[in-house]
């Protein structure tokens, strides 16, 4: 609703609760239904995790919307670093992802930022050897999203909080799973050592053999992610099924999976590619060099951050496919701390080198794989590396032949002197007759 206010659910939504502003902006209203409370639920993460990227600047609120670089410190540098540009509308973009975009991964990993107390835990899950499934059905429970009564009776759905298992307490999380008559029982067959339930919320539970403390390290985490999930698997079908499976029935089966899991799985783990195959994943100098036409030119880019202060600086190498020198040049860039982004500007600044010199034919060559692979789908770019991405491509539409490589950085020593060199700071720099002398010959 932020990023596509002009599609039918946004605009549906929008002339119902907030016709007058932004998803931004709006507010819970009158008579919500249950849709909106949903979404509105989410607005805080959205809130915190959005940024407005300024183009012309004719849609944002200064006063209102997040649209500095670092809201806890207004630096006037910070601001004159912000990459405007009026050929573009004001959008909003995501922290934290290179193209600006949210996604549902994104969206945990910033809660798990905001959490960061439990960042062991969050971490851990995704490291546990078993099926995906289990994985995330334990970050459900962590996050208390599971659709027990309890969470249902909050969203106002009209049913009795009574735990479908034991037919006599109230169901959350922690009764379901843990302190559940029938949930104990499956434990006490399991013969899992487990931290005693007491008195935590489940989290905290979790944290107690899941965490990196020393306590937690005695415990078969693995197994006992599957445990838990067969107990809420056995609550659906004593919900949908009005079966109850018994707690040893569940046991049995429980093994039953797990000695297939580790039977016939590598437990996620892809197998490595051979050096062989990862050296043919991208082109090499000479076969970028191949094909290209005789007055073509090969430009190595990189971009670096001088000293305790992260002052941002480019360089740039360009040569003829056999080597011979043509031109170095390096110099200050103007732009936040953002490797992916001078990385971007770098090569707008070899590419806009090149076309004042009147070259027809080029490959651009860089060491970046993010940011070569980002060039084939610059429209999905929200953020402030799509504008640097599309006037990258407008620069390349200009020439008769061009292409852009990934090289290795063994490759790409001399771009990357030239680009830590402290003269770069200070000043723009050319050289056409020779390489500069704080380049060593063996990089050339």
């Amino acid at each position: 609703m932020l990023t596509c206010p002009e599609s039918l659910v946004a605009r549906i939504f929008k002339a119902r609760y907030f016709p007058n502003t932004t998803f931004y902006e709006a507010t819970l209203g009158g008579n919500p239904n249950y849709v909106w409370r949903s979404i509105m639920a989410s607005q805080d993460l959205v809130r915190s995790g959005y940024r407005r990227r300024i183009g012309n600047g004719r849609m944002t609120k200064v006063w209102d919307h997040p649209w500095l670089p670092d809201s806890q410190d207004p630096d006037v540098g910070l601001i004159l670093q912000t990459l405007v540009c009026v050929e573009f509308k004001d959008d909003w973009f995501w922290m934290g992802d290179i193209r600006g975009v949210y996604t549902v991964k994104n969206g945990y990993r910033w809660l798990r930022e905001i959490n960061a107390p439990w960042d062991a835990v969050w971490n851990n899950i995704w490291k546990l050897q078993v099926p995906p499934k289990w994985r995330i059905f334990l970050w459900r429970a962590i996050t208390n999203v599971l659709p027990t009564i309890t969470n249902l009776v909050k969203r106002r759905v009209e049913i009795p909080n009574v735990c479908p298992a034991c037919g006599v307490l109230e169901e959350d999380v922690m009764h379901i799973l843990c302190n559940c008559v029938y949930a104990r029982r499956v434990w006490n067959i399991s013969q899992l050592q487990i931290p005693n339930f007491g008195d935590h919320d489940f989290m905290q539970w979790v944290e107690l053999w899941l965490g990196n403390s020393a306590t937690s390290a005695g415990f078969l985490k693995d197994q006992i992610c599957g445990i838990l999930y067969e107990i809420w698997r056995a609550r659906n079908m004593a919900v949908w099924d009005l079966a109850l499976p018994s707690p040893l029935h569940l046991c049995v089966a429980f093994q039953h999976t797990w000695a297939a899991w580790n039977l016939n799985t590598t437990h996620g783990r892809a197998a490595a590619l051979p050096p062989l195959l990862l050296a043919m994943q991208h082109d090499t100098l000479h076969q970028a060099a191949a094909s290209l036409p005789h007055d073509a030119v090969l430009c190595s880019t990189d971009a670096d951050f001088y000293g305790s202060q992260h002052a941002p600086t480019f360089g740039f190498y360009v040569r003829s496919p056999e080597g011979v020198f043509v031109a170095a040049v390096n110099g200050p860039l103007s732009c936040p701390y953002d490797p992916l982004l001078a990385e971007a500007m770098t090569i707008r600044e070899a590419l806009s080198w090149l076309q004042d010199h009147n070259y027809h034919n080029i490959v651009i060559l860089s060491d970046c794989a993010v940011l070569v692979d980002s060039f084939w789908d610059v429209s999905s770019y929200c953020s402030y590396l799509g504008i640097i991405l599309d006037s990258c491509l407008r620069l390349f539409n200009s020439f008769s032949t061009y292409s852009i490589k990934f090289v290795r950085r063994g490759t790409n020593l001399v771009a990357h002197a030239l680009a830590k060199h402290v003269g770069a700071v200070h000043a723009r720099s050319v050289w056409r007759e020779s390489l500069p002398s704080f380049i060593p010959s063996d990089l050339s």
